[in-house]
């Protein structure tokens, strides 16, 4: 027969609840003047499951930490430096130039090794199954110039744990390649080419059947494309490469179409995308493990010698100390002029290389940080100060009635800055040519244009813009704003 509890003491049962508390079991009356150390054995603790992971981790715990250290700076860079051979090796066996889909294939393409010094912009969202598209805002056009040039480029790009190739690759690039064989060769070479083993049978009927309405609004853009058609003769064709597979020995010649050679920088692995101390797709999401030190792929590879020389524990401090790299491309160079029309957009760091005599009748400004040195610069730059951010884009609303005001005579010469000469400025930019300019890109006198536009006849203008400059990528946000100025005129 079990002893019974003594009927001075109150019994606490140990259980687990989620909050961490301490229950004392007390006599009934305490004897405060006793001498005796206090007994710990009268208390119990409530067990957490923050304290049971101090005791016993989980394996949550274990794999989250492991991935953790693995993902760790070093290897991410000793990764993506690997890849990098991988590329340059697949460049040489076809003898074809490389360009880096923007963002993660910037990080496995050393500048001297770039294609015209540029880089794509094929979006894996216009990729995703039930999302397919042609993005009438990353045209790609500029592309065209060097397939017609070199007979064919290596477009690269990475992807992370679970596939091979990213949707980038293995759908919006041929997505892409059938509205731009359609409209320079004719409907019957208009064909959508995937892989089988990474587009079902019945999700290629589903993206063929969307394909002529791809070419019908990309026609309405007015584009120009006869300078391609004199230079591509051959239609163009995707092939799929990765580190799997088997490269030629010497660069062959494909005598029945232009290839587009679609390189995944990466090998596949399995689980979390690690191999001991390797990483796929290393350089995907660099606003995740980049933005801390700062580094960005044009610094990595300047500096790669020196990154890669210096110890784990000192790294991110040594990538944080190197200087930023000096602008060499100032200058005209640096300024865009938009197709025909007397419109230019710039960096704003720019504005201090112009010469002395007047280039611009009108200089208009959107940095937010304060105007560089204008000393001797004439006219003197007006100042609009709008950040590329949301609250940036309400602003553009905000002053684009003062903006489009302050130009006496539109027919001058006319630049528009921002901090990077590809985001704010372009919008203003897009707002004057549809204000003042006809489709021929002709000035038109102040009141002879549309009092009010359609999503139609922006998208041309636009298209002006981002074939003039590659790197023009307005967000969303902003292009909204624009559409709604404009569409808003004359109501």
């Amino acid at each position: 027969m079990p002893p019974s509890n003594p009927s001075h003491l109150k019994m606490t049962p140990l259980i687990a609840t989620t909050k961490t508390e301490l229950t004392s079991i007390e006599p009934e009356e305490l004897d405060t003047s006793s001498p005796e150390p206090e007994d710990l054995t009268q208390y119990t603790f409530t067990l957490t499951p923050d304290l049971l992971s101090t005791i016993r981790p989980t394996h949550s715990s274990l794999k989250n930490s492991l991935r953790t250290q693995t993902r760790s700076l070093r290897n991410r860079l000793t990764s993506i430096t690997a890849d990098s051979q991988f590329v340059l090796s697949v460049a040489a066996a076809y003898a074809l130039p490389l360009i880096p889909n923007a963002r993660a294939g910037d990080w496995y393409v050393p500048p001297e090794h770039r294609g015209s010094n540029t880089s794509a912009y094929f979006k894996s969202t216009d990729g995703h199954p039930g999302q397919w598209g042609f993005s009438l805002r990353r045209l790609n056009l500029h592309i065209l110039e060097r397939v017609g040039r070199c007979g064919g480029v290596v477009l690269v790009d990475s992807t992370r744990r679970g596939k091979r190739f990213p949707d980038a690759l293995s759908r919006t690039v041929p997505i892409w390649i059938a509205v731009v064989n359609w409209c320079l060769f004719g409907r019957e070479f208009g064909g959508l080419y995937v892989s089988e083993k990474m587009v079902s049978g019945s999700e290629r009927v589903q993206i063929e059947r969307l394909v002529p309405g791809f070419v019908e609004r990309f026609l309405e853009l007015g584009v120009n494309l006869s300078t391609y058609k004199q230079t591509i003769i051959k239609p163009l064709r995707p092939i799929w490469v990765s580190p799997e597979s088997t490269l030629p020995v010497s660069p062959p010649e494909f005598k029945d179409f232009t290839p587009i050679i679609l390189l995944t920088a990466s090998k596949m692995t399995r689980g979390e995308g690690m191999e001991g101390e390797y990483i796929q797709g290393a350089g995907d999401d660099h606003e995740g493990w980049a933005t801390e030190s700062g580094l960005t792929p044009a610094l990595f590879w300047h500096h790669h010698t020196k990154i890669m020389s210096t110890p784990e524990q000192d790294l991110l401090e040594a990538i944080k100390n190197i200087p930023p790299l000096l602008d060499n491309t100032l200058g005209d160079s640096k300024i865009t002029r938009i197709g025909r029309t007397n419109i230019s957009i710039a960096p704003t760091s720019a504005i201090p290389t112009l010469p002395l005599t007047p280039t611009f009748d009108h200089i208009i400004c959107t940095s937010p940080s304060p105007l560089p040195p204008t000393e001797g610069i004439t006219p003197m730059p007006s100042h609009h100060p709008i950040p590329n951010n949301s609250p940036g884009a309400k602003l553009l609303i905000k002053l684009l009635p003062e903006i489009t005001s302050s130009i006496v005579n539109p027919a001058g010469n006319i630049l528009i800055t921002c901090d990077s000469g590809e985001h704010v400025s372009a919008c203003v930019a897009l707002v004057l040519l549809c204000m003042y300019y006809d489709d021929d890109g002709e000035f038109r006198k102040l009141g002879e244009g549309k009092g009010v536009v359609d999503k139609t006849y922006i998208r041309r203008r636009l298209a002006w813009v981002t074939m003039a400059r590659d790197e023009v990528n307005p967000a969303r946000t902003f292009l909204n704003g624009v559409n709604a100025f404009l569409m808003g005129r004359g109501r």
